[in-house]
């Protein structure tokens, strides 16, 4: 995982309310836009790594699972834009 996307969870994490996750919709909003953004520059992180680095910053893992869930589709969806499935 680049500081580029260590330095954007620390700003996400600063943000949202860790007792709650992304259960408030603003709060889901945030990662969403912080996802979209590092996609589309390129940024990426390994499987669980998300999880991996949040828990070691002290974050609850079912809050670091929730944000690892909530990259890994967007990911997803931003991978298979451009293919037959998803048109431009």
């Amino acid at each position: 995982m680049s500081p580029t996307f260590q330095k954007a969870l620390d700003a996400l994490t600063n943000q949202i309310n860790l007792s709650t996750g992304l259960a408030h919709p603003s709060d889901f909003r945030r990662a969403i836009e912080m996802f979209q953004w590092l996609i589309d520059a390129g940024e990426d992180a390994e499987q669980d790594a998300i999880i991996t680095y949040l828990i070691d910053k002290r974050i609850s893992e079912e809050v670091a699972s929730e944000i690892q869930r909530t990259y890994e589709v967007l990911r997803a969806a931003r991978t298979t834009r451009g293919s037959k499935w998803w048109p431009d």
